[in-house]
């Protein structure tokens, strides 16, 4: 997602016309990218054994909480950026995304969110890929 966000912001050179409205918007998408991965990852303590998995799902409220957060923030990013929702493509992937994350918040089944893991990474190298390839 980093990586997809940062691809996709090289459009924004071209961009002549520029607010702070706008650049706060790219800014605030960003923070919630950054908030996401700082999730994911522990503290660990130097001295104490931590346990991935119970942290996982300790964090899935708030990862997943970000995510669909970002779905919506996404679709707002485009119409301060464009005026306009995205096309209907995007707007499908963007409510694909959306409906996994709310998924995977909502159930806490690990065979569950291991599928969900699969699923999403081919999903969005699909949307990458269809969408993005070039700019």
């Amino acid at each position: 997602m980093v990586a997809q966000h940062w691809w996709a912001s090289f459009t924004l050179a071209n961009r002549t016309e520029w607010s702070f409205a706008i650049f706060a918007t790219i800014l605030v998408m960003t923070a919630l990218i950054y908030m996401m991965t700082a999730i994911v990852l522990p503290d660990i303590p130097a001295d104490e054994p931590i346990d991935l998995r119970e942290h996982y799902f300790r964090e899935v409220p708030a990862f997943f909480g970000l995510a669909i957060g970002i779905v919506g923030w996404s679709l707002f990013r485009e119409y301060m950026l464009e005026g306009r929702l995205p096309e209907p493509v995007n707007l499908f992937f963007h409510g694909v995304f959306a409906l996994t994350a709310l998924i995977a918040a909502l159930w806490r089944r690990p065979r569950v969110h291991e599928g969900l893991t699969v699923l999403m990474a081919l999903i969005f190298v699909i949307y990458i890929a269809l969408l993005f390839s070039r700019l």
